[in-house]
């Protein structure tokens, strides 16, 4: 039986498009990962990962956004039909993992600080998955990712990135926004 808690989309990306990806997000800033609503706050208990900004402005991207955007719309209209931001944020989250001992703990993507905008939903995008650990958890459910496969999912989910034991994980992440929830 599906879960309707997310949405989840095999084979989104193939293996070439998968590699021009990560060969344009290989020419981005690497930072620290950082958590909290100014993306500032650092601390390895909750998160250790690299990560790298894929700008939405920089055509090189656009054909990644045109097919997240599209995705992330199919997945809503289908499942929640959320009021957000079709265009969703300026930016996607190129995420590695590439250590033993890297992961997310436990969080939502919402933040509850009664902005005007506030994080609707969110998606992962699986590029490269690590040979042992790192597996995506939402709501405490391991969810069996193949190379290429996304899932859309509300902002105010809980989900984790469990420990990577053995090579690295690679994603893309993004979230849209929309007003705020009622």
């Amino acid at each position: 039986m599906t879960d309707t808690r997310w949405r989840e989309f095999p084979a989104l990306l193939d293996a070439g498009e998968r590699r021009l990806v990560m060969e344009a997000a290989a020419a981005m800033p690497e930072v620290a990962a950082a958590t909290g609503e100014d993306n500032n706050h650092r601390d390895p208990r909750i998160r250790q990962s690299i990560i790298r900004w894929l700008p939405r402005d920089d055509p090189t991207f656009d054909w990644l956004f045109a097919r997240m955007d599209a995705t992330v719309e199919a997945a809503n209209a289908a499942e929640w039909q959320f009021d957000y931001m079709r265009e969703g944020n300026p930016n996607f989250q190129y995420s590695e993992y590439r250590d033993a001992g890297s992961h997310y703990a436990g969080h939502q993507d919402t933040f509850w600080d009664g902005a005007d905008l506030q994080r609707k939903l969110s998606f992962t995008l699986l590029l490269v998955p690590a040979l042992a650990g790192g597996q995506l958890y939402i709501e405490r459910t391991p969810l069996a990712l193949t190379p290429g496969d996304a899932v859309v999912f509300p902002s105010t989910l809980w989900h984790t990135v469990a420990p990577v034991t053995v090579g690295a994980r690679i994603s893309v992440v993004g979230w849209y926004d929309g007003p705020r929830w009622r």
